[in-house]
């Protein structure tokens, strides 16, 4: 018999998914590559394909500190000291 308090797939555990600015953050990334898709499919151009760059370029620096914020033992003192440069 299984363990009610085991879930298989708990969406809590996804860093993107944890507030409700992660999740506007995370359905308005999705929705800007659909237009994207839309345009591309309806003009048959690959003009402004760079958007779906920016988006992730944008996302990463976003990522990384919530992953950080969630995960305080990762960041310690040598940690910010190689992460500050690199920023």
């Amino acid at each position: 018999m299984m363990n009610n308090s085991i879930k298989i797939t708990d969406w809590r555990r996804w860093f993107f998914l944890r507030t409700e600015l992660d999740r506007v953050l995370t359905v308005s990334m999705l929705f800007s590559g659909a237009l994207l898709a839309a345009r591309i499919l309806y003009t048959g151009r690959l003009t402004f394909l760079f958007l779906v760059w920016n988006l992730f370029l944008a996302y990463v620096p976003y990522a990384l500190t919530n992953w950080l914020k969630y995960q305080p033992n990762r960041m310690q003192k040598k940690w910010k000291l190689v992460l500050i440069p690199v920023w």
